[in-house]
C-alpha cells in the first residue's frame, strides 16, 4: 500500500537498488507507460529532452514511481485543452526534471506543504487518491540522493526535481543495494 511504502522509505527501512540510469530514458518510458492516459487527457505534452544521455546514480524502480505519479498528476489535474511541459536537464552535477501544468481548479495551499502525508491540493476532492502521491515522490526523490520541490505560482504547477549525475559505472562490488537506511551515495564522477 501507498502508506506502507511511505513509512518504510520514511523509516530507513527500504532496501534501495541503485544503479547507473539514464534520466532521459526514464522520463521517456514513463510517458510512454501512461501514452494511453495521455492522449485521452486533452492535453498536450511539450516535451524537452536531450538526445544524449543524463547519467544518474538511483534506484530505477523507485524513480519510475517518482515519475509515475507526477505524470499521473498531470493528466488528473491539469486544466483540459492547455499545455503540460516536461524537461530533462542538466546542470553542472545534477540532472533536473521538471513537469509545469496549469492547474484545474484554484491553488490555494502552501506549495511546501502538498509534499507531506495526506494533504490534497483540492480540498473539495474527497474520492480518487490518497493524498499519499507527492509525499511518496519526494521521499523516493530524497532516499536517491535527491530533492523534490513544487512551486506554485498562481495556476502554474511546478515540479522539480533534481538527483546528482553519475558520470562512470559504480565501482565493482558496489552495484546493487544500499543498506537499510542508506540513501543511494552518487557513484564518484
Amino acid at each position: 500500500s501507498d502508506l506502507f511504502d511511505i513509512s518504510k522509505v520514511q523509516s530507513g527501512a527500504e532496501q534501495m537498488q541503485c544503479e547507473r540510469i539514464d534520466a532521459c530514458t526514464l522520463v521517456r518510458q514513463a510517458l510512454g507507460e501512461q501514452d494511453n492516459a495521455i492522449a485521452e487527457s486533452r492535453l498536450t505534452l511539450k516535451v524537452n529532452i536531450p538526445e544524449h544521455e543524463v547519467p544518474i546514480w538511483a534506484d530505477g524502480k523507485k524513480m519510475s514511481r517518482v515519475m509515475e505519479n507526477l505524470i499521473g498528476n498531470c493528466i488528473k489535474y491539469a486544466m483540459p485543452g492547455t499545455r503540460v511541459f516536461v524537461t530533462v536537464s542538466e546542470q553542472e552535477s545534477e540532472a533536473g526534471i521538471e513537469l509545469k501544468n496549469i492547474a484545474n481548479y484554484e491553488m490555494d495551499f502552501d506549495a511546501g506543504e502538498i509534499t507531506e502525508r495526506f494533504v490534497r491540493g483540492d480540498p473539495s476532492r474527497t474520492g480518487e487518491g490518497s493524498g499519499l502521491g507527492l509525499s511518496i515522490a519526494k521521499s523516493f526523490t530524497e532516499a536517491c540522493g535527491g530533492t523534490l520541490k513544487v512551486r506554485v505560482d498562481a495556476d502554474l504547477f511546478c515540479v522539480q526535481v533534481a538527483l546528482p549525475l553519475t558520470e562512470k559505472p559504480a565501482p565493482a562490488g558496489a552495484a546493487g543495494e544500499a543498506g537499510p537506511s542508506e540513501a543511494c551515495e552518487a557513484a564518484p564522477l
